[in-house]
């Protein structure tokens, strides 16, 4: 029968146009810090948005972050290291991120953090309504105890997500099959009918 074999024809275009790849968005905030001293910590320049899941399903968090720093007592030439902690206060608990920078003498090496987390529990720290403000800590772990000052540049976090269900963009190859697949069987109706006649 034409019209149960166009019908399952129907059902078969729409599951073909409704099966699509996943969809992975971004969402990427940046923030600055001013030239720390000493042993301080510094609130960021500007404040960030936690996650908003209506949005979708959060899936990763990227931090990347660049520093430098120079120790304030000159010719020294041990080794010394310098440590950035990343805080961001959410609601629920503290998420710290640290990288360090390892030298000798006055120049600290520029360290660099590029961490991306996937840990369930993380994830859910991030996600809400409120406007957070990421903070800095500087520290010297070397067994000198001067003082830092370091210059930072701009650091971002990146959400990674699933969007929210939203109705698929058909792909033009799926629409083409499914349209030459009802033109067949519109012909073979004609065909019939006129062959009845």
């Amino acid at each position: 029968d034409v019209r149960t074999t166009l019908a399952a024809v129907l059902m078969g275009g729409a599951a073909l146009l409704a099966a699509g790849p996943a969809r992975a968005d971004t969402i990427t905030q940046t923030f600055t810090f001013d030239t720390l001293s000493g042993y301080t910590s510094e609130d960021a320049n500007s404040s960030i948005d936690l996650f908003n899941s209506t949005l979708g399903t959060l899936t990763s968090i990227t931090i990347t972050a660049t520093a430098t720093a120079t120790l304030t007592n000159s010719g020294m030439d041990e080794k010394n290291r310098v440590q950035y902690v990343l805080t961001f206060p959410t609601p629920s608990t503290p998420q710290l991120f640290a990288m360090n920078a390892d030298g000798t003498g006055d120049a600290i090496a520029t360290a660099s953090l590029n961490y991306t987390v996937t840990t369930a529990s993380t994830l859910a720290a991030f996600v809400g309504t409120e406007t957070i403000t990421p903070t800095i800590l500087v520290r010297n772990l070397s067994v000198t105890g001067e003082s830092v000052s370091s210059a930072f540049g701009t650091e971002s976090i990146t959400y990674t997500y699933t969007p929210s269900a939203v109705p698929p963009v058909p792909e033009p190859g799926s629409l083409a099959l499914l349209a030459t697949a009802l033109l067949g069987f519109g012909a073979a109706g004609i065909s019939r009918r006129r062959r009845r006649d």
